[in-house]
């Protein structure tokens, strides 16, 4: 295609930069990708606890999920080249008036090292007025913020970030286009990005 014979199936982040979750039906864009189809394409990530599934992305609304790799059924396929899409991370932690910070050093996003409980108007308002570590302009972090935690080569937790949960549901701020009374979260034992209610309680990291 375009002259090249290099393309390769894409790995799960890089497939999910295509994503913007402000659109949906396809959850990209259509400028860009006129021909962006409203269901699952196939990344080439195996999903670590179960080898006989592999990662996709939803491009209805941008759900991250796993299937069975020999599911064909509506599943696409978009070709990338290149060189992969390498990630490192390097997170930090300090301890300010007795509380730690997390610091990661790729993104020079700071993290509450502490999580808490919360249904999502109440973890909005709880990182907002949250005074921790001498600093009080905490802010429950977006989808994509929420995803730069995230390792697709590690599970259980699914994330060097230290500390982190292995098994927990955890909110982003975003809420779902397609439906203003539910909002994102990210699943932190695999790669796993749905949405549920916001009245649901789900665990709380905050950001600065």
């Amino acid at each position: 295609l375009g002259g090249h014979e290099d393309w390769r199936l894409p790995q799960i982040n890089e497939l999910e930069t295509l994503i913007n979750y402000g659109r949906k039906t396809p959850a990209a864009s259509t400028t860009v990708f006129p021909s962006m189809k409203s269901i699952w394409y196939w990344s080439v990530t195996q999903n670590p606890l179960y080898n006989n599934e592999a990662y996709y992305v939803n491009f209805n609304l941008g759900e991250v999920l796993s299937v069975s790799k020999t599911n064909v059924d509506g599943l696409f396929v978009r070709c990338v080249r290149g060189d992969e899409l390498q990630v490192s991370y390097n997170f930090t932690e300090h301890t300010y008036d007795g509380k730690i910070i997390v610091t990661d050093a790729r993104t020079g996003l700071q993290w509450t090292k502490e999580l808490s409980s919360q249904n999502w108007q109440g973890a909005l308002k709880y990182c907002e007025e949250l005074n921790y570590g001498g600093c009080s302009d905490w802010r429950l972090p977006n989808i994509f913020e929420m995803k730069s935690l995230i390792n697709k080569d590690v599970k259980q937790p699914a994330s060097e970030f230290p500390g982190f949960p292995s098994g927990d549901w955890i909110w982003t701020s975003t809420t779902n286009v397609n439906e203003p009374d539910k909002a994102w979260y990210v699943f932190s034992a695999i790669i796993s990005v749905s949405y549920t209610a916001k009245t649901n309680v789900r665990r709380v990291y905050c950001v600065r």
